[in-house]
């Protein structure tokens, strides 16, 4: 009786040590592999030309698989320096976004408008970019 105890207990300790270790791999290998997202930008359009004192108008929709923990929008120079930026914190496997921003450059250049979105709490991103113009004041 003693021996059919002590190899069931050893057969259930097994088993748990088993089926933990395995559930814990395939979590970890199937939120690796979904930890991409597809960013679609409608506006501004690429290239697109803003005068001083324009809405820069930002609207992107962002899919994945898995849920996502939110998205950043920023316009950097071409410097690097940011001159907008907006977080929306918003969670779950589409995200829509809707930002305004006035454009208060008043020379010609190209600037970038980056839409990083945050896959998960370790870090991970995906992220579009695309350049857009400003044209200076014509007086």
């Amino acid at each position: 009786m003693k021996y059919i105890k002590a190899l069931s207990i050893t057969f259930l300790m097994a088993t748990a040590t088993l089926l933990s270790c395995r559930k814990d791999n395939t979590t970890i290998k199937s939120e690796h592999e979904k930890l991409s997202a597809t960013i679609n930008i409608t506006s501004p359009y690429a290239n697109q030309v803003f005068k001083y004192g324009d809405t820069v108008k930002i609207v992107a929709d962002i899919y994945a698989e898995t849920k996502m923990h939110g998205c950043n929008a920023i316009i950097l120079n071409q410097e690097g320096d940011t001159l907008f930026s907006a977080n929306a914190h918003e969670h779950g496997t589409s995200i829509g976004l809707e930002e305004a921003w006035i454009n208060n450059v008043a020379t010609t250049g190209m600037l970038t408008l980056k839409l990083i979105c945050i896959m998960d709490h370790d870090g991970n991103t995906c992220e579009k970019t695309q350049i857009i113009q400003t044209q200076s004041e014509q007086k």
